[in-house]
């Protein structure tokens, strides 16, 4: 296994790591479920029915009062002709009461046992990019692994020619190339930085298509 492949397995798990738990940790920094907008995207849209109270908890981050989420258990939807009932998770203004019952006035999509109002757009969007990142880093770190498999004889032809073209220049073929005015072809990059370079334009691309969607509302 070449130098290169090493690196960027190893920098694809660490890609992978961070964007887990950036994903896993950010609900419990903000005091929200856990994965809370992925869930959304991917649920299926319902009406929902609440029970007559829920449970209104204030997040308040690094001194600052934030939004209101509500969470109430025993809401009741129906998906594919079946009422379920499970709990619900929203933000608070999305909850009005009429007279003694609560009503839910906002967009929700179920997933499983649970139900979830629409939360903020840069939620949505910085939870995707980071599903997005993780499933790259894993393809990526698979990738090495088969790479890995394949025999170094025919990785070590190709990958050693670049070197194999510097060695034929003598130090005073360069030398005369400089006086001329030219400079020796560079080596061609390793395939392991190209491989990074379109990670990171790929990851950016993605957050940049999330944004566009978000803020034209097909997410």
């Amino acid at each position: 296994m070449t130098v290169g492949l090493v690196l960027l397995a190893f920098g694809n798990l660490i890609l992978t790591g961070v964007a887990a738990a950036f994903f896993l940790l950010s609900g419990l920094f903000t005091q929200r479920p856990v994965g809370w907008e992925a869930a959304y995207v991917f649920g299926t849209p319902v009406t929902v029915e609440l029970p007559s109270s829920c449970e209104i908890e204030t997040i308040i981050v690094q001194g600052s009062r934030g939004p209101s989420v509500g969470e109430c258990e025993g809401a009741t939807w129906t998906v594919d002709g079946q009422t379920r009932t499970g709990t619900l998770f929203s933000f608070a203004a999305d909850i009005e009461r009429e007279g003694y019952q609560l009503v839910f006035t906002g967009e929700a999509r179920a997933l499983d046992n649970r139900v979830y109002g629409r939360p903020d757009r840069q939620g949505i969007v910085f939870a995707l990019t980071e599903l997005t990142a993780a499933g790259i880093g894993l393809l990526t770190l698979v990738g090495c692994g088969l790479t890995a498999l394949l025999p170094e004889r025919r990785l070590g032809r190709r990958t050693s020619r670049g070197r194999r073209a510097r060695r034929l220049w003598r130090d005073s073929d360069i030398e005369e190339l400089h006086k001329l005015g030219l400079t020796l072809p560079e080596t061609p990059r390793p395939v392991a930085l190209w491989v990074c370079i379109a990670e990171i334009a790929f990851i950016v691309m993605a957050a940049g298509v999330y944004s566009f969607l978000v803020v034209r509302g097909s997410l």
